[in-house]
């Protein structure tokens, strides 16, 4: 069963990503996976346990698992500390064998940095194909079963929010 990452980002954001990785899903019999990252305060105290997501954030997961089960794909939450936003994506995507990763990579005054971290992003994730949800390339539900295939055809590009989603 092929991996789907969507970053818990801002709500708009991620209800968005959560429809598409969740047609997605369902066309490639995939499961999805919600990566709540949570800064770390302090470096040398990674691992020593993640803060339990606010009422908010309750509120939110519990919208997000009910788009994955209108689509009737498998969904979870992984919590996971983190000091870079970029490294943090990159392990979860190694760790959970991922297949797609939806990343929220926010804009920025400083067009040229965005698109280097996306680049960078991208260098480092290898096998998985990374969505932000802002640029040129739609998604298209009937991808190839192989993330290489899938690069072949669409140059690893980002997608657009273009794909209509279920009602």
């Amino acid at each position: 069963m092929k991996t789907i990452i969507v970053h818990m980002s801002d709500e708009a954001w991620t209800l968005e990503a959560m429809h598409l990785a969740s047609a997605l899903a369902r066309n490639i019999n995939g499961k999805i996976v919600l990566l709540r990252l949570v800064l770390a305060n302090n470096p040398g105290l990674l691992g020593w346990g993640v803060a339990p997501p606010t009422t908010v954030e309750q509120r939110q997961i519990k919208d997000y698992a009910a788009v994955a089960e209108d689509y009737g794909v498998e969904f979870w939450v992984q919590p996971m500390q983190f000091i870079t936003l970029e490294g943090a994506l990159v392990q979860a995507a190694a760790a959970l064998d991922a297949t797609f990763l939806f990343a929220h990579i926010a804009h920025r005054q400083v067009s040229w940095w965005r698109r280097f971290r996306v680049w960078n992003l991208k260098r480092q994730l290898h096998n998985c194909c990374l969505y932000t949800l802002y640029e040129d390339q739609p998604l298209s539900v009937n991808v190839p079963m192989s993330p290489a295939e899938w690069e072949q055809q669409h140059d690893h590009a980002e997608v657009a929010s273009t794909m209509s989603y279920k009602s």
